[in-house]
């Protein structure tokens, strides 16, 4: 998958399911496993973490195009969220009755039967969407008046403690200090940085969401934020330990996921002084640019 051989890596990914720690959805459905869905009733069942569905949620669009009905069952804090994107039918937090689902597929294993390639990978136009209304109870965090960054320094503690070192993705709050340029305000987007109602009071991620979408680039380790993002067609820089997730290929600084990501990538060392050093200095550019 890292090296890009979608076409095979994707068949090969399905092994994961043989882990010990990674049991198999038991569920009284058909797998889909490509058949013509044109009128048929898809539950899609979200897996992993809130970063893996934003990413792979884009595949659902590929089988609405096909006349089909989709119902996701994700994580009961994210209905809010995906409710409203036009290519899901029903978003649920509980198994719907037999008799209503045709076929089920994991939407990690979509990519595998929709033979999807680097090549069509990518969806050019944003794929999660927030309404007017959102944007605008957010308006009143932004500063017009200057370049508006969102950072985002840690991905999760417990799933980076089973990671090795060179593997690891949080970046200690302060090396983002060199971010603090003139002209510049910067946004954690962090939970409860604002009040205590946001991502609270409509929905985990709507307000970060919206508040994302009036920010000129969002600057972030690899975490939910950066999916988060892309999905909304934002520009974006990821900072990447040297010990990247394969989703983020080998020796390249752009991804085909999402057309708006720049990727920086640490080299072998745990330090992150350097290139945070370089992110300010591209950062710098990026106002000139922007004069």
């Amino acid at each position: 998958m890292a090296a890009g051989n979608y076409a095979r890596g994707w068949i090969e990914y399905e092994w994961r399911w043989q882990q010990q720690d990674k049991k198999h959805i038991n569920v009284p459905y058909a797998p889909w496993r490509g058949e013509p869905v044109a009128g048929k009733r898809l539950l899609l069942i979200s897996e992993g973490d809130y970063g893996d569905i934003f990413q792979f949620v884009r595949f659902a669009q590929h089988l609405k195009k096909q006349n089909a009905h989709i119902t996701l069952y994700t994580k009961k804090e994210l209905i809010p969220l995906l409710q409203t994107q036009a290519y899901l039918d029903d978003v649920v937090c509980t198994l719907p009755p037999a008799e209503h689902i045709d076929y089920w597929q994991s939407l990690m294993s979509l990519p595998a039967y929709l033979c999807i390639t680097e090549d069509t990978v990518a969806i050019q136009e944003p794929y999660i969407a927030i309404d007017a209304a959102t944007v605008a109870r957010n308006k009143k965090y932004i500063n017009i008046a200057t370049c508006n960054i969102g950072i985002c320094w840690h991905a999760d503690a417990a799933n980076d403690a089973n990671r090795p070192p060179l593997a690891q993705r949080s970046i200690n709050q302060e090396l983002f200090n060199s971010l603090q340029l003139p002209g510049v305000t910067l946004y954690p987007l962090e939970k409860k940085q604002y009040d205590e109602t946001f991502d609270v009071a409509y929905g985990s991620f709507i307000d970060t969401a919206a508040l994302i979408t009036q920010l000129d680039l969002i600057i972030t380790v690899d975490t939910a934020i950066a999916h988060l993002a892309g999905a909304l067609g934002r520009p974006i820089w990821v900072l990447l330990p040297y010990k990247s997730d394969w989703r983020w290929m080998l020796d390249r600084n752009d991804t085909p996921w999402y057309p708006t990501m720049t990727l920086f990538r640490n080299n072998k060392t745990t330090d992150w002084q350097e290139l945070c050093n370089t992110v300010a200095r591209e950062l710098a550019l990026f106002l000139d640019e922007r004069v």
